[in-house]
């Protein structure tokens, strides 16, 4: 499988930027995000009795991105020589970069000449496009990409009535920035989100919904009678990392979810506002012998979350969340050596999956593929998939879990190892 770049254009604004509007203040949340680009992929199926696959279309696209910067403050053309069918049968994540404009989720060197997004667009033979879109994590986080994606798709396909549009300016009222931050806070930062092994290898996991109804029920307790899908896919998903873990040496595990804080701070946030709106919800669990039970994990899970309830929340300020995140970075370099992190997003009720550009919904919202040649932490990413009642769980981690997982038979019990995505 091949793919040609046609052309590259930097796409500008439709009217140009005033002054005023020339300066964003960014909030200390956004100070706290990495600098790398979140990536995300929409896989658009369409015959040719579409026009999708005409130039035109391509150039209504490029128009409606450039009307969408003027309300958000390159886009690379390319076509590939498979059908959508075809990719789809058996999706090879490997190939998966090739849909992105740039690198995802690599660390980024700072900079005021940084692009802030990028947008590459893929036509497959006999019909079919996906669109792929890396955004900066210093300005977005998952719910503002969905917010600009929405808007984009609205423009195209003829409702800009029905652009909701964004609040920049509540959230760094609300939470200042900061003029400088300490060298040792920086050094930990870094050292929580890039330094350790290298994980390369990117895995997709299916979890149907008969699988999730029978991890839930194992998940509950009577402390937690009602496991959320989130909850019990943490607690299954992290049993079953810390199985396959080398046995002889306890560890320390350590969970982390990003949690959108627009709800939980809705007297003092819109739910439109613009910007890196999360913060870190953790917990630790001491893992004896590096055995895990599933009731502890999803107590953790629903308690992590509970601590960000409203009105833990009540008048919280920059400097208690600098004081919390300098506490907790601070204390995580002392038992670097026998801790063990595991980091969660759920990308699940974002709207993804109802991005219409004018030729209908996604039929598979994808992440990208290998993370290639830069150290990070574990990551999964949890992602409703197109039909609405399964999981998707994209995962990188260290290649002997990635080994012992992928022989794991009771993982495999509920886990299905990347299937074909359906095209209707």
């Amino acid at each position: 499988m091949n793919i040609e770049i046609l052309s590259r254009e930097t796409i500008k604004p439709s009217i140009p930027t005033n002054d005023v509007r020339k300066t964003w203040k960014i909030s200390l949340l956004d100070q706290f995000s990495p600098a790398l680009y979140v990536p995300v992929l929409f896989f658009y199926n369409s015959k040719l009795s579409n026009p999708i696959i005409s130039s035109p279309v391509l150039d209504l696209l490029k128009k409606s991105l450039s009307e969408t910067l003027t309300i958000y403050y390159p886009l690379a053309e390319a076509q590939t020589n498979w059908s959508l069918e075809k990719f789809l049968e058996k999706p090879d994540l490997t190939f998966l970069n090739n849909f992105l404009p740039c690198n995802g989720n690599c660390l980024e060197k700072s900079g005021s000449s940084q692009t802030l997004a990028a947008f590459q667009t893929t036509k497959f033979r006999c019909g079919g496009i996906v669109i792929g879109a890396c955004i900066l994590h210093k300005v977005v986080d998952a719910v503002s990409i969905s917010g600009f994606m929405s808007s984009w798709a609205k423009i195209t396909g003829g409702s800009r009535d029905q652009v909701i549009y964004p609040d920049f300016s509540t959230v760094s009222t609300i939470f200042p920035p900061r003029n400088s931050m300490p060298n040792d806070f920086l050094m930990n930062f870094e050292n929580f989100y890039f330094k350790g092994s290298k994980f390369n290898k990117m895995k997709r996991y299916v979890f149907d919904n008969k699988s999730i109804k029978a991890l839930q029920a194992k998940s509950s307790s009577q402390m937690v009678p009602n496991p959320t899908r989130i909850e019990a896919l943490t607690a299954f998903i992290c049993k079953h990392v810390m199985k396959s873990y080398r046995t002889g040496k306890s560890k320390v595990l350590m969970v982390t979810h990003a949690v959108n804080l627009r709800h939980r701070l809705e007297q003092m946030l819109k739910s439109n506002s613009f910007g890196n709106i999360i913060w870190l919800a953790y917990g630790f669990n001491d893992a004896k012998e590096n055995k895990i039970d599933l009731t502890d994990v999803a107590e953790m899970t629903r308690e992590m979350f509970d601590s960000l309830r409203t009105e833990n929340l009540e008048g919280i300020d920059s400097n208690d969340m600098f004081d919390a995140l300098s506490e907790v970075l601070g204390s995580l370099s002392k038992i670097n050596e026998q801790l063990k992190i595991l980091r969660f997003t759920s990308w699940c009720n974002l709207g993804f999956y109802k991005v219409d550009f004018g030729w209908g919904t996604p039929i598979w919202v994808a992440y990208m593929g290998d993370m290639v040649g830069f150290p990070s932490k574990q990551h999964f990413l949890l992602l409703e998939s197109g039909q609405k009642s399964e999981m998707e769980l994209w995962m990188s981690c260290e290649e002997e879990d990635m080994h012992n997982l992928e022989n794991d038979e009771e993982f495999l019990e509920f886990a299905v190892p990347n299937p074909r995505i359906c095209l209707h």
